[in-house]
């Protein structure tokens, strides 16, 4: 009798550890799977979050390009323009919401994240000058 009882305690154990593994094994997927469905409803859902954590905190590089409080970001895109269009609107969301900024055709921005998918159109987020918004990707041109 006490050997069937140490036995179901292995079986016991040893299902336990099947279960903890699967679980190890199926986290990341599952908060990766998480992190993109949460990206692509709020591209900046961890921003919160991440302004907690002291090691996310970055200083400024001596000569870095930051005047006053704003910095000054290179441009990596160009503004492209449709055809009867003088300018690119800068919205506040990934939508086509109401502009808050126009860039003019053949202006430079610079791209400061991944591009989100919204509305039918992709979108990525932008800085132009010291205004940070979203504009339709397929109307910025890598430089």
């Amino acid at each position: 009798m006490v050997r069937s009882i140490t036995r179901r305690r292995s079986a016991s154990s040893q299902n336990m550890y099947d279960l903890n593994l699967l679980l190890a094994l199926l986290g990341l997927p599952i908060v990766m799977i998480l992190h993109w469905l949460l990206q692509s409803q709020n591209p900046n859902w961890a921003a919160p979050i991440m302004a907690l954590l002291p090691f996310t905190q970055s200083q400024p590089a001596p000569n870095s390009g930051v005047a006053g409080n704003v910095k000054v970001v290179p441009a990596t895109h160009q503004a492209i323009c449709e055809p009867g269009n003088n300018s690119l609107n800068i919205r506040p969301t990934a939508s086509f919401s109401q502009p808050i900024a126009v860039i003019p055709c053949g202006d430079g921005v610079a791209l400061n994240g991944a591009p989100v998918w919204k509305d039918g159109e992709s979108w990525s987020p932008v800085v132009y000058r010291t205004t940070r918004g979203w504009s339709v990707s397929r109307l910025l041109r890598k430089i």
